[in-house]
């Protein structure tokens, strides 16, 4: 069964194991950050290494001025930080686009798996 929580809006879905969720967002980079490729090589290192220690996985995609990001794992872990990237100020205009349960990875090989529009 899947089921919707109305603290935070996410979705679970119940059963054997950990409940799996992904959340799909796009964002628009703030102007100066991320003008060097170093600075999203810095982020994306960063992002990977958390992810692993969170058991999440993903990919962003960087389009400039925009970003999109999938990320996916256990609910409470990618609640934490969706809320925590929602309120990074290197970006702004954050919106969902989609967010539910999954009954298995997508990007199960990709702690953060960047990819450019370039």
């Amino acid at each position: 069964s899947v089921t919707a929580s109305a603290k935070n809006g996410a979705f679970s879905k119940k059963g054997a194991g950990v409940e799996l969720v992904a959340v799909i967002y796009i964002s628009r980079m703030v102007n100066g950050y991320f003008d060097h490729t170093q600075q999203l090589d810095a982020l994306v290192r960063y992002a990977g290494a958390n992810n692993s220690r969170l058991g999440l996985s993903g990919y962003l995609l960087v389009a400039p001025p925009f970003f999109l990001q999938r990320l996916e794992g256990p609910e409470a872990a990618v609640t934490r930080l969706v809320n925590g990237i929602k309120g990074d100020h290197r970006h702004n205009n954050f919106m969902v686009v989609h967010q539910g349960p999954i009954a298995r990875r997508v990007c199960s090989a990709w702690s953060m798996r960047p990819i450019t529009s370039s």
